[in-house]
Formats: C-alpha cells, structure tokens, sequence
C-alpha cells in the first residue's frame, strides 16, 4: 500500500509540473498516460461463496483495484493502449469461518495491451472503447484451519482478457480526467500444495471482475 500512495503521489506531481510548463501554441498530443483506481466487484462464480452447488465458487469480497494506462492515438478515431492493473480481494467464508477455517485474499497484477476506439463527444469529452489482452501473475489464498495452514498459497501466470470504456473530461489541452470501467476475465490453473508438502491437486479459479475506477492523465 505505502508504495501504491507513493505512486500516486509522484505521478499528481508530475502532472502538476507538466501542467505548470508554458504552452507554446495549442497541438494535437498523441501520446497519453493515465493512473486511476477504485472498488473492483467480484462477478459470477468469483463472488459465489455456494461451494456445495458451485466447484468454482470464489468466495471474493468486494475489492481494490489500480489501473495505469499508456498509448498512442493514430489518428482522432484509433489507438493503441497499454494497461497496468493491480486487484485484491478479501474472502467472504460464510458458515465456514464459523468452522474455523480462514483463507487471506486473492490477487493479481498483469500487463495486456490492444486497440482503443476513441469517439469525440464534445469538445470537452471523450469516450474510449478498449478490447486488451495480455498476461496476469494471480496468487491464490492461503488457506488455515483454526490458525494452521493447510493449503499454500501460489502464483501462477495466466492469460487475461479486458474490455472496458474509460470517459476522458479534459480539462486542457494536456490535463484530463478520467472514470472507467474495465471486465477482466482470467482462468488460472493451479497446482496446490498442503503445508506438509505431501499432498498436491489441480484447481482452475475463473476470475471475471468488474474494477470501476477514478483518475487523473496526461496528453503529451
């Protein structure tokens, strides 16, 4: 987290240094940068906590969610963009914390990249439309029976899929907000091993998640 707010912070300083240069002339800025975050809601059978009726159930919370986002506009219409993300996601155990099991979170990062659509909605507004793909790291909960670890955790690497729309306000020729809202889909494969290291089994988690997110970017 504290690296997550110092992020944050050096990336508003650079956009207040960037803002604060003299403009020598209004021109179109292809290239743009943004850095955005917000709640992320589990969807379908990543937010299921139903075990007994759904092997895929995720038991995911409500979550976190970091976007940075890089691209390039050919031309008033088309673009290329590339996102960073980040999410987390506590567990909603039910009747099973009551049995004394606890598991900590999900999580992943991952970089994809793809074409973007941008359509003008007025002189201050536009909307993009994006369709990524790319590679996501997800780790996997860590999982204990009244304060004993019987499952470790694991990282594995997995495609991910995002489609997503972002609604740039600009509030110059350089400095914009932007709110959007992305889909990610991810199936990780995973090969888990209890605590002993004695026992393995293969699981796949399909993660479908909704991040909806508040930010400020950079034309340049």
């Amino acid at each position: 987290m504290k690296k997550i707010i110092l992020l944050s912070t050096l990336w508003l300083a650079a956009c207040i240094l960037v803002q604060a240069q003299p403009s020598h002339g209004q021109k179109e800025r292809l290239f743009f940068a943004s850095i955005s975050g917000g709640p992320a809601f589990p969807i379908s059978d990543f937010a299921s906590n139903d075990l007994a009726g759904n092997s895929q159930a995720g038991f995911a919370k409500t979550g976190f969610s970091l976007n940075l986002q890089a691209g390039y506009q050919f031309d008033q219409n088309l673009g290329v963009t590339a996102q960073f993300m980040y999410s987390m996601h506590g567990l909603q155990l039910g009747d099973y914390a009551a049995l004394g099991i606890q598991a900590d979170h999900w999580q992943y990062y991952g970089l994809a990249v793809g074409p973007r659509l941008v359509m003008p909605i007025s002189d201050k507004f536009k909307l993009d439309l994006k369709a990524l793909g790319g590679i996501a790291r997800v780790n996997s909960p860590q999982v204990s029976y009244l304060a004993t670890p019987i499952l470790e955790q694991q990282w594995v690497n997995s495609f991910i899929m995002n489609v997503g729309m972002d609604l740039r306000y600009l509030l110059n020729d350089r400095l914009y907000l932007v709110a959007g809202a992305d889909f990610y889909n991810i199936k990780p494969n995973f090969h888990l091993v209890n605590a002993e290291g004695t026992a393995t089994a293969t699981a796949t988690q399909k993660i479908n998640d909704m991040p909806v997110s508040i930010g400020i970017g950079i034309a340049f």
